[in-house]
């Protein structure tokens, strides 16, 4: 696996996973990022290839809400994702199996 690209705020966070998601395969599943400051992202596994646009449609299987520091520390591998979600940091609503699903592309 080729080193992940550090980053240094929310903006160069969404274009490196947005890279991850539409570079990953085998993924089904339709998740809902909420941040602190309002903005909705969703990550389409149900597309060829995967999508990760802001807004999206009302039928994810999962949302994930967090600040945009933890999306950063996500991103960066400061924080895996499932310790996120154990400690609170990220909330969980809906299926946690697809979100657990989607650990692979964001760590």
């Amino acid at each position: 696996m080729a080193a992940k690209v550090k980053v240094a705020n929310f903006d160069e966070a969404v274009q490196e996973i947005r890279r991850r998601v539409t570079a990953s395969k085998n993924f089904d599943a339709r998740v809902r990022f909420t941040f602190d400051d309002g903005k909705t992202y969703l990550v389409d596994g149900h597309t060829t290839p995967p999508s990760f646009d802001e807004g999206g449609t009302n039928n994810e299987d999962v949302t994930l809400t967090m600040g945009s520091d933890i999306f950063i520390k996500i991103t960066n591998g400061e924080l895996i994702a499932p310790v996120a979600m154990a400690t609170g940091k990220v909330k969980a609503k809906g299926n946690l199996m697809k979100a657990m699903s989607l650990s692979k592309v964001l760590d």
